[in-house]
């Protein structure tokens, strides 16, 4: 009876051993408006709220990333009082704050509406209307701060037999827009945006190393590197216990840039700091 519960496990274990996925986790900051010129419907926010629900949506079909609930990340934003004006750098504490391994900050790019040529039919002429949005995207590790991937979608739909002026003051939501090109065309663009993610840029990503700051000397960082080799630039990091997370949660508290290194250990300068710096802090690239 063992040797069979022993065979039944083994067995068990060759299946499944193959089929654990570490997944990497993500949250998707508020899409941003970009600098179009086409002004031709209301309720921007509302659309720019949307676009982003449904790349959290769609960005769930991915496999290999865990993304974080919509509500959440909200949560966290209007605790922090978040602005997109904070930058790449507030965007990370947002992410270190919410555990996740990325944040993708995103934009809708371009999006608006132009007059086709016209087509003829022996002795008729119709016209139409194309609808082009642009969605773009940039993933950002958390624990260095760096933007590991760039990404685009694009979406391009045309209607005959109808003119600009028929989409002007359309309302987002609305049954309307949600049966227009306008709405076809987002669509396109978050799906091909989906598509265009890379996981390798993400993988490539996730190999980091940390060296212990052992010695402080004015601006300088002793570091200990046992068997790792220094990098010229890395971000310099602290642990912290916070409620509700498992693990500590590395913090970006600056940057500092290789000065010499040794044998067994290198120093470098601080280039920029958010709080002052104490020993058990590291340095990661």
């Amino acid at each position: 009876m063992k040797i069979k519960i022993v065979i039944l496990t083994l067995i068990s274990i060759i299946l499944f051993s193959g089929m654990v996925v570490a997944e990497s986790k993500i949250a998707v900051m508020p899409f941003e408006k970009g600098d179009f010129t086409w002004r031709g419907f209301y309720r921007e926010r509302q659309m720019m709220e949307g676009i982003t629900k449904q790349v959290t949506n769609e960005l769930v079909n991915v496999e290999g990333l865990r993304v974080i609930e919509r509500h959440r990340v909200d949560e966290v934003l209007n605790e922090q009082q978040f602005q997109s004006s904070n930058g790449v750098r507030g965007a990370v504490k947002i992410g270190e704050i919410l555990g996740v391994d990325y944040i993708l900050l995103g934009s809708l790019s371009n999006f608006g509406v132009e007059e086709l040529g016209s087509i003829s039919f022996n002795e008729f002429k119709l016209g139409g209307v194309s609808s082009r949005a642009v969605v773009e995207g940039r993933i950002v590790d958390v624990e260095t701060g760096e933007i590991i991937s760039s990404v685009e979608g694009e979406g391009i739909k045309e209607e005959l037999g109808v003119e600009v002026r028929r989409f002007e003051g359309i309302s987002f939501g609305t049954k309307i827009y949600e049966d227009s090109i306008l709405a076809k065309s987002i669509d396109e663009a978050i799906s091909n945006f989906i598509s265009n993610i890379d996981l390798g840029d993400i993988d490539r990503g996730s190999n980091k190393t940390f060296l212990e700051v052992v010695a402080i000397r004015g601006d300088k960082l002793i570091v200990r590197l046992g068997d790792n080799k220094a990098e010229n630039r890395g971000n310099i990091v602290r642990e912290e216990i916070v409620d509700g997370f498992e693990n500590p949660v590395k913090m970006t508290i600056g940057d500092a840039s290789l000065e010499r290194e040794n044998e067994r250990s290198a120093i470098y300068k601080v280039l920029e700091k958010d709080e002052d710096i104490k020993e058990g802090d590291l340095i990661e690239f």
